[in-house]
C-alpha cells in the first residue's frame, strides 16, 4: 500500500523541482520513420526527431518520438518540422 502513495508523491516532488529549471529554445533536426513492435507483434510507425539547444555555452541534444497509426500521417511532419523551434 505504501508503494501506491509513493509514486504520486515522487512525481509531485519532481514536478515541483522542475519549476526552477531554465527554459530554452531548441531547434528540431531531421529524423527518420521506423516501425516499433509492441506486445503480441503489433507494430506502429514512429517518427524520431532530433533536437539541439545551447545552454551556458554548452550544446545539448536529444530526440523525441511521435507515434502514428499510418506512416503517411508522419511524412508531413518529417518534412516540415526540421529547422523549426520548440
Amino acid at each position: 500500500m505504501g508503494w501506491w502513495f509513493s509514486v504520486p508523491i515522487r512525481y509531485w516532488i519532481l514536478r515541483h523541482r522542475s519549476r526552477s529549471w531554465l527554459a530554452v529554445e531548441a531547434t528540431i533536426q531531421g529524423g527518420a520513420i521506423a516501425s516499433v513492435s509492441f506486445l503480441f507483434g503489433v507494430q506502429a510507425p514512429v517518427l524520431f526527431l532530433g533536437y539541439a539547444f545551447t545552454l551556458e555555452g554548452h550544446r545539448y541534444a536529444g530526440f523525441l518520438a511521435i507515434y502514428g497509426v499510418k506512416r503517411e500521417q508522419l511524412l508531413p511532419l518529417q518534412n516540415s518540422w526540421p529547422g523549426q523551434s520548440i
